[in-house]
């Protein structure tokens, strides 16, 4: 994921967000601080600057074959606040 640092940001956490028709789950994450996931440059992060990031994760098979939107999200922990989203249609695959 590419952004461009809207503020100077010194504390950053990530967030998942699994939502079916009927159910809107937080997605455990292994990665706390955010700042740990980014490629080509560290925290804190000046206003303007460009930042690739980066997050591994397992998304369990509670979902079945059921579609879910997952949405992801960047959270300036100082400020409480969301600055950076995205938005995915998904479906698990059973495979053999």
């Amino acid at each position: 994921m590419n952004f461009t640092s809207p503020r100077r940001l010194d504390h950053i956490a990530p967030q998942a967000v699994a939502e079916t028709p009927i159910l809107v789950v937080d997605l455990p994450l292994e990665q706390e601080n955010a700042c740990d996931g980014i490629v080509n440059t560290e925290c804190p992060l000046e206003a303007g600057e460009d930042v690739e990031y980066t997050l591994q994760m397992s998304v369990s098979p509670v979902f079945g074959e059921t579609p879910f939107a997952m949405e992801f999200l960047l959270l300036d922990v100082d400020k409480l606040s969301f600055f950076e989203c995205f938005r995915a249609d998904m479906q698990m695959v059973q495979t053999d």
